[in-house]
């Protein structure tokens, strides 16, 4: 089972990121896009990754234990290589503005994944949700992005 999650994940998931978006709000979105229409699809997977993705004492077969660190440095490395910060406003600390547009996209998947629990993905009009999101994303662009003026 932790082989087919991994898989599933890998698959549905993480392998289908472009990970030479430098945006971090388009690099985020285009993860939160993927990652909830792969957790709709499969959402027992995801839950089930969780029990052995955040267990901090492994005691899982060394591949398999290989395996997740593998896919755990895979997901980092398409979350934090090859953002260009030089876009966050100059006034912020880079690390922090980093963290907090990944906690507001985190947090808003999270919530529409509980609004949208027991509902069929074919029953489902996204179109909304995805312009509500896409107003969140521009309002933490405003925040934290430097515009033409900034730059000036």
């Amino acid at each position: 089972m932790v082989k087919y999650s991994l898989d599933y994940i890998r698959s549905r998931f993480l392998d289908k990121v472009d990970a030479n978006e430098p945006d971090l709000i388009e690099r985020l979105t285009q993860l939160a896009r993927l990652k909830m229409e792969a957790q709709m699809k499969n959402e027992e997977v995801f839950r089930f990754s969780g029990v052995f993705l955040l267990e901090t004492e492994n005691r899982l077969p060394e591949q398999l234990a290989g395996e997740i660190e593998k896919m755990k440095q895979d997901g980092y490395r398409l979350m934090y290589e090859g953002i260009d910060k030089s876009r966050f406003r100059k006034d912020a600390d880079p690390d922090k503005v980093f963290h907090l547009i990944r906690w507001g996209v985190d947090g808003y998947q999270q919530e529409l994944l509980a609004r949208l629990s027991g509902q069929k993905l074919v029953d489902i009009d996204f179109a909304p949700y995805w312009e509500e999101f896409y107003a969140y994303l521009a309002i933490l662009k405003m925040s934290f992005y430097e515009t033409e003026e900034d730059s000036r």
